[in-house]
């Protein structure tokens, strides 16, 4: 394991768009909340009643058709090189057409990209246990947390490393779809990744690829009773994994709970309104919107509300299904939330699958907390703001976690 230290790029962690994970087997992605939901396959040429002949404000009429095949004559008759290979010229288009939206969660895929998006990777592929986040402001991806007892932890990787090369290839403009392609492969086999730290200094790491085992939940009795439960993501496993946890430091006399979901980047919708219902009293967990005002929503039956003093942890990576469970909390001042302002993801995405292959995914509705608060571009603003402190949490091996001393005070006042 080598480390480099060097002056390469000065880089603020400013948090865009995706979130995924990097681990193994069928686990070697997972999008935010909603953001994958496949809707139906579709012929390319007639689309949600729309055809190739429909007639309104489509931005491809004749006259930029024209002038499209006026182009390529021009290709034809002055490029320098004779041979030109045009045979992803409409390829680029269509990645054109949907980027010229300016909506960065939105995106066309051809139909081999769609193919090594959502292939079937189970017992072929594996990870190395890290969750990652596409920072498109900076155009490189970021790491937003490691698993325990993973490759990724025994090889040095720490949350906010900046992806900068992966196997010697720079990883700049990669989108999240690519940079795990890249990075997973043959159990037992290294990947080399370049990680920038601490915004210049260089860290050059060998990680090995393994299978990861899933689990979501991790949980602990703390001095003075208070419960600590970490939530890593919202998996169908962690609905259950989740209960038994609550169960067993209830069992041991819990008298307050820590839920800690720093790092966390969503998951699937109906396990953070399980989860939610095992915290809230009766009434709305979250509503989602289109741009017609049609969506649904969904609701916590107030049976197994939480009575104990209960502090939520978040900071800049607790993300989408993360802030949906924060946000109800919030509302429902049924908890305190401490950390630092979250990641800030409050739409949703919709996959069209063409039948040609190819695919195109589009935002296509918002989601409100109970009090109608959209928490897009914003996120959730804690109401006890605390750094951690990253060198002394990482020279102490995490046993040093200012945000996690903080919420042992806020909770300790609560019950005391």
């Amino acid at each position: 394991m080598e480390e480099k230290k060097k002056s390469k790029i000065g880089i603020g962690i400013l948090i865009g768009a995706i979130v995924g994970l990097l681990l193994g087997a069928s686990a070697t992605l997972a999008y935010v909340l909603f953001s994958g939901r496949m809707i139906t396959s579709a012929d390319p040429t007639k689309v949600a009643g729309i055809s190739e002949s429909s007639e309104g404000s489509s931005a491809v009429d004749e006259g930029v058709i024209r002038k499209m095949k006026l182009i390529e004559e021009i290709f034809d008759k002055y490029y320098l090189e004779e041979d030109l290979d045009k045979s992803e010229l409409p390829e680029d288009i269509y990645h054109s057409m949907v980027n010229s939206m300016g909506d960065k969660y939105s995106t066309y895929y051809s139909a081999e990209e769609y193919k090594k998006a959502t292939e079937d990777r189970e017992g072929t592929y594996y990870g190395i246990g890290a969750y990652v986040t596409m920072n498109t402001d900076i155009g490189y991806a970021v790491i937003s947390g490691v698993m325990d007892d993973s490759p990724a932890l025994e090889a040095g990787v720490r949350a906010d490393d900046i992806i900068y090369e992966i196997d010697g290839e720079s990883a700049y403009d990669l989108d999240l779809d690519e940079i795990v392609r890249r990075i997973k492969g043959p159990e037992g086999t290294t990947v080399n990744i370049t990680f920038i730290r601490n915004e210049s200094e260089e860290v050059n790491l060998d990680v090995e690829r393994r299978a990861i085992e899933s689990k979501t939940v991790k949980y602990k009795m703390l001095e003075g009773d208070i419960g600590y439960l970490q939530l890593t993501a919202f998996e169908t496993i962690s609905e259950q994994q989740f209960k038994d946890a609550k169960a067993d430091l209830e069992a041991q006399g819990m008298k307050g709970l820590i839920l800690d979901l720093r790092g966390n980047p969503g998951g699937n919708l109906s396990t953070v309104v399980e989860i939610a219902n095992q915290l809230l009293p009766k009434g709305l967990i979250i509503r989602t919107e289109d741009r017609d005002g049609n969506g649904s929503s969904y609701d916590s039956d107030g049976k197994h509300e939480f009575m104990l003093p209960l502090v939520v942890l978040v900071n800049e990576y607790s993300a989408s299904a993360s802030e949906v469970l924060t946000g109800a909390l919030q509302d429902y001042e049924k908890a305190t939330v401490v950390g630092k302002t979250t990641y800030g993801k409050g739409i949703v995405q919709d996959t069209i699958s063409l039948t040609d292959g190819s695919a195109v995914k589009l935002t296509t509705e918002a989601y409100y907390t109970p009090k109608g608060r959209s928490l897009h571009g914003v996120g959730i603003k804690p109401d006890v703001d605390v750094d951690l402190d990253t060198d002394a949490y990482y020279e102490s091996e995490g046993a040093i976690d200012t945000q996690l001393d903080k919420a042992i005070e806020v909770i300790s006042e609560q019950i005391n």
